[in-house]
């Protein structure tokens, strides 16, 4: 594991650049532009990674300043198998992110998942997964603290996995498409 970077939302992007590299002598690694997002990045940093955790500096667009404790983003870390090193993964989604299926991803690695409702899961459900609740702490904590139920809640998983195997293996899509190319 290691500690790649961490964001902080700035008001004025060239004002923490020179912040950064002129009074704290870090060096500027890299920035985007990403105007269709509305924000613009900037790495700041004493090297690069792997060797040297950075500082990603995020102004969004049209937002001058922050309230005092509102600016920080998130810590990047760095593992060799993100799944493998979760306990539980949640996934606290409303959808629309297009980061793929995570939910399924999670059933691949044998993991517990936390899921809050969103509009494709209704689909995955209706084909028989089963998830913990993630609007239910109490239910995730009971969960995580069964011994029984460390290496991905058991019996759930195994379940998950096979529905996954049989709903979104590469031998799924490949039946999939051929029905569709004999329906033409």
């Amino acid at each position: 594991m290691r500690f790649l970077h961490t964001m902080l939302r700035v008001g004025d992007l060239q004002r923490s650049i020179d912040f950064y590299t002129k009074v704290l002598g870090m060096n500027l690694l890299r920035t985007t532009e990403r105007p269709e997002q509305k924000y613009s990045l900037a790495f700041v940093g004493y090297g690069t990674n792997p060797e040297h955790a950075e500082l990603e500096l995020t102004y969004n667009h049209g937002v001058p300043e922050y309230e005092m404790g509102t600016a920080f983003g998130h810590l990047a870390i760095g593992v060799p198998d993100a799944y493998a090193a979760c306990d539980l993964v949640t996934f606290p989604s409303t959808g629309g992110e297009g980061f793929g299926q995570p939910v399924i991803e999670s059933v691949w690695a044998n993991r517990p998942l936390a899921v809050l409702r969103y509009p494709a899961l209704d689909e995955i459900l209706a084909l028989g997964f089963s998830f913990l609740p993630a609007d239910d702490p109490d239910a995730v904590a009971a969960a995580l603290r069964d011994a029984s139920l460390r290496d991905g809640l058991g019996p759930v998983a195994a379940r998950n996995r096979e529905l996954a195997q049989t709903h979104f293996s590469m031998k799924a899509l490949e039946r999939a498409l051929e029905a569709l190319l004999r329906t033409r």
